[in-house]
């Protein structure tokens, strides 16, 4: 869960994944690193931004279907891009200066972004939630950054989390368990509580790839994951595959009896309610 109160000092006139109206009144340009709620709180208000919200295209997607009234804002910079904005300052005593920004591969959800600030004076790199892999030398290019500031995501610095499962390797145990699980009874089913809105694609994909099971999401899902082409064959709107991603699916076993008892024959480890504050 994010802490970020979404002001920097050293950029004012500026907010980062915060759009609550402290930030609104002190910020003319702002920024989302990635669509998971707690980097998007105050985006849900019925006022629209004082400003211009800059992003990456895929996050754009999410946004323009989850928040319309905000869609005329949008500004995207794609991974790679760079590009140099005036930033008004809205508070009285500072001065409108030049800002440099770039997005960076974050690889932590679809969309996500790392934004490396440059003005006259400072160079300053902005996380949000990270999880950079060595591929496409993303690594050496956060490396090569050499930030005066940077503003780390310390979500996992914890020694709890010393090891921490590649995606792979946690995309391999949970296409295990569910095949596993399915070809136990006929009458089983898998319903994969999905701790965001966005982030679980590639493992849609695992479990299509591997398993050849479609998964069910409703409609409200389906549109924004429809822009990826890749999951166009993944995804389904047929409630009787025997994988669901919809929110609404557990609620059914309430009027299925067979549907209740397959679930009481879960083991109680897996009958804990899940988390969906996220």
């Amino acid at each position: 869960m994010s802490t970020f109160e979404g002001l920097i000092p050293e950029l004012p006139g500026t907010a980062i994944d915060r759009f609550e109206p402290g930030q609104r009144q002190r910020a003319s340009a702002f920024f989302l690193s990635h669509c998971h709620t707690d980097h998007m709180r105050g985006l849900e208000l019925d006022e629209v931004l004082p400003g211009p919200l800059y992003l990456s295209p895929v996050s754009a997607v999410f946004i323009r279907h989850r928040f319309p009234h905000h869609a005329h804002l949008v500004r995207t910079i794609a991974i790679g891009e760079q590009v140099t904005l005036a930033i008004h300052p809205v508070e009285r005593g500072e001065k409108e200066y030049e800002l440099t920004v770039r997005s960076i591969a974050a690889e932590h959800c679809p969309g996500s972004v790392m934004f490396f600030f440059e003005t006259a004076t400072q160079r300053i790199l902005y996380t949000g939630d990270f999880r950079p892999s060595r591929r496409d030398g993303n690594t050496s290019k956060i490396r090569s950054l050499r930030p005066q500031i940077v503003y780390l995501d310390s979500t996992f610095l914890d020694p709890d989390y010393i090891h921490f499962p590649t995606r792979i390797q946690s995309a391999e145990k949970i296409v295990a368990l569910c095949s596993q699980w399915l070809a136990e009874d006929k009458r089983n089913r898998v319903s994969l509580w999905l701790p965001a809105h966005c982030g679980s694609e590639d493992l849609f994909l695992s479990i299509f790839e591997r398993m050849q099971e479609k998964i069910h999401i409703t409609e409200k899902q389906r549109a924004p994951l429809l822009h990826f082409a890749t999951l166009s064959d993944v995804l389904t709107d047929d409630a009787t595959v025997r994988i669901h991603a919809c929110q609404d699916h557990f609620s059914a076993f309430e009027e299925s009896p067979e549907e209740d008892e397959m679930y009481h024959r879960l083991p109680k480890r897996l009958r804990q309610e899940p988390n969906i504050n996220s």
